[in-house]
Order: C-alpha cells, then structure tokens, then sequence
C-alpha cells in the first residue's frame, strides 16, 4: 500500500463528518438576519451587536481554539475579536461579506497571539502553483467513541498540525475544517489562490511525513 492510499484508508477509517461540523457551526440563521443585525449595529444599535455575539461566538472560539489548542488563548482572541468587530464594523462597506472579514479578524488575531507567545517559527511561504491532490487526513474530533478509540491517533495529529507555520495552519484549518474553497479562503487571508494552494502543499507533506512512521495500516 502506497502512502497516498494510507491516507485514504485513514481517512475513511476516522470518517469524521466535516459536514455536521459545518452545519452545527452555521445554526438557522439566514444572510438577511446577519446583515439586518449589522446595519443597525452601524447606526449604533447595541443590542443587535449583542445579537451577533451571541450567533458567533461559538464560531469564533471553535477557530481561535483549533489555531491554538488553548482554551485561555482561544477565550482572549474571542474577546479581541469582538471588541475589534464593534469598533470596525462601521467600516465594513459590504454587510454580505460578514463572515469572511470575520474569519479574517479571528485567524489574523490568533496568528498574532502565537507569534507574541514564540509557538511557532514563522517559515517563508512561496506564491508558486502546485499540485496539491493528495488527500489530506482531516482528523478534528466530533465524536467521543471516535476520539477514545483514537486517542492516540488524534494526539500524533494535533501535534502535527500544530507544529505547522501560521499560516499553513490557518489554511489547513478553513479548508479541511471549514469547508472553504481556495478562492474563499484567498479572500479570507488577502492573499492569491496560488499562494493558498502552495501552503496546502507544503502543510499536507509535512503532516504526511510527520505521521507516516506512526502509522501501521
């Protein structure tokens, strides 16, 4: 068995469901409500921003939590996250683009927290397009029976994950995770597709190579 067909066998043999993930995350709320609560925080409406604390906050805290594997952490960038929201969102032009300028906020702040905290060595990330088809484990816990029976497993893999530069991290995290396509997440970090795709590259192979001496399948 080849590495590339070890992954796909473990990644079918975790079988997270992103999906579920994705839809606890979302809750029932429509683009309407979202952009109704914004424009009367603009006109200065607090208990619509409260509102949208309330909506989010689970949001915000599952991606500062998954950037930083701390629940201290995770709990001050939500807190940063917010209150640079009530203070910028008079400026925000386009109500429908909430969300990914909100991502923005969380993934710029958490990777700002882990630089002040010297977790990571920041690494020079290159533009350059490459191919990146190789399947990449996707190994973030959803169920308890799962996490138990692959508690081993799921430690190696967030050792790993965390061992990645910032911003190979945070793109790792929006698209495994979050569902992002690379032209999404390029809006969400301000930066080229190309630039997305390289960080996919280079965070799969070196998750694959940090992994694959643990794993026997």
């Amino acid at each position: 068995m080849n590495l590339k067909e070890k992954f796909e066998h473990l990644k079918s043999k975790l079988s997270l469901d992103l999906i579920a993930l994705r839809v606890v995350e979302s809750q029932d709320y429509t683009p309407f409500d979202t952009m109704e609560l914004i424009l009367k925080t603009q006109r200065g409406e607090l208990g619509a921003f409260e509102e949208l604390v309330r909506r989010y906050e689970k949001m915000v805290y599952s991606l500062a939590f998954q950037m930083l594997n701390n629940h201290d952490d995770a709990d001050d960038v939500l807190q940063d996250a917010f209150v640079k929201v009530y203070k910028s969102l008079i400026n925000l032009k386009n109500p429908s683009a909430f969300l990914t300028w909100l991502h923005r906020i969380v993934v710029n702040l958490s990777i700002d927290f882990a630089r002040k905290k010297n977790r990571w060595v920041e690494l020079h990330e290159q533009a350059e397009e490459l191919d990146d088809d190789m399947p990449l484990i996707s190994l973030w816990p959803t169920n308890p029976e799962l996490i138990y029976k692959n508690r081993k497993l799921m430690e190696l893999v967030q050792e790993a994950v965390m061992e990645l530069p910032p911003r190979q991290r945070a793109v790792i995290i929006l698209h495994e995770v979050k569902g992002y396509s690379k032209k999404e997440i390029g809006r969400i970090l301000k930066c080229p597709q190309g630039t997305v795709r390289s960080n996919l590259h280079y965070a799969r192979e070196k998750l694959k190579k940090r992994l694959e001496k643990h794993i026997n399948l």
